[in-house]
């Protein structure tokens, strides 16, 4: 223990210590690097942007006449979809089904994971709400819808 060796308790050992030199801290000089932005990776696939331009107007059709609470709901939803599975919209994978646990008691449901299209429909779906709801529309990833 520290207090064997030595004799003085930890918090003593604070004390002794030279005070720190006031300035910026040591690695603020370091600029961070990013090797892509994710938003110009996506406008790179002309294949997201052309789905966006078909998917975002069917869904604006879709809920143009839904009442407030219904849309906010959804709209919430969506955007809990988007911020868990995102990543399943910039990198492919398949959907996974939820089920109940094995093994376990009492059972348990583990809810799955949607795919690269669910993510990506609750991605237009959300951009057609948020078009809907906003004064004058959206703008998004260079598109106005």
């Amino acid at each position: 223990m520290l207090r064997a060796a030595t004799g003085v308790r930890p918090l003593q050992l604070l004390d002794r210590l030279p005070p720190r030199p006031p300035g910026p801290p040591a690695l603020a000089h370091l600029e961070v690097l990013v090797k892509s932005d994710p938003f110009e990776s996506l406008q790179a696939r002309p294949e997201f942007v052309e789905s966006l331009r078909v998917m975002v107007p069917l869904y604006i059709h879709q809920w143009r006449n839904a009442p407030w609470p219904q849309r906010r709901a959804r709209a919430e939803w969506c955007a809990s979809v988007v911020a868990t599975h995102g990543d399943q919209i910039l990198y492919r994978a398949k959907g996974k089904r939820g089920h109940w646990s094995k093994g376990t008691d009492p059972k348990v449901w583990i809810e799955g994971s949607p795919g690269t299209a669910a993510a990506f429909a609750a991605l237009a779906e959300g951009i057609a709400l948020l078009a809907i709801t906003a004064e004058g529309g959206c703008e998004v990833f260079g598109m106005h819808f």
